[in-house]
């Protein structure tokens, strides 16, 4: 078993059409370091293309619950991050297939049982100046935690 955020990751890279869309990879946002997404952190991580073009990547961040969010509820919110050098129609189909693949399901995790995923919304599109004025999009879930 893993932690709710590894089998969340997992819910979508075990999926063989999302990572043949999602060509650049996957990541939650502690495994490109403390910047999350960067040139040097996309470069390491082997995102760019032969062309040194950023490939379509995702990257999921996870709120922290304050401690009233805590006390009151038993969700959490995060987000994919979707990035591409030039190419919005690549980005909506892999908001698309997110969606498909986690609105409405389980992922079994360690110590939180079988959290629930709902997709909430998404954010419009926006370029990202840090990655080289790559496109980029996210959309945003929340996690209904069910313990055991």
């Amino acid at each position: 078993m893993a932690s709710k955020e590894a089998a969340i990751k997992a819910a979508l890279t075990g999926n063989a059409p999302w990572v043949a869309l999602v060509t650049g990879g996957t990541f939650l946002f502690d495994e490109l370091g403390t910047l999350g997404l960067t040139p040097e952190s996309a470069e390491a991580a082997g995102c760019y293309d032969a062309d040194g073009k950023l490939e379509l990547t995702a990257v999921l961040t996870f709120d922290t619950n304050t401690e009233a969010e805590i006390l009151t509820s038993e969700r959490q919110f995060f987000r994919i991050w979707y990035f591409h050098h030039d190419s919005y129609s690549l980005i909506r189909q892999a908001r698309r297939k997110a969606k498909d693949l986690l609105d409405r399901q389980q992922v079994t995790a360690d110590n939180e049982g079988r959290p629930l995923m709902r997709w909430v919304d998404d954010i419009r599109e926006f370029t990202e100046d840090d990655l080289g004025g790559a496109l980029a999009a996210a959309s945003r879930y929340f996690v209904q935690l069910r313990r055991r």
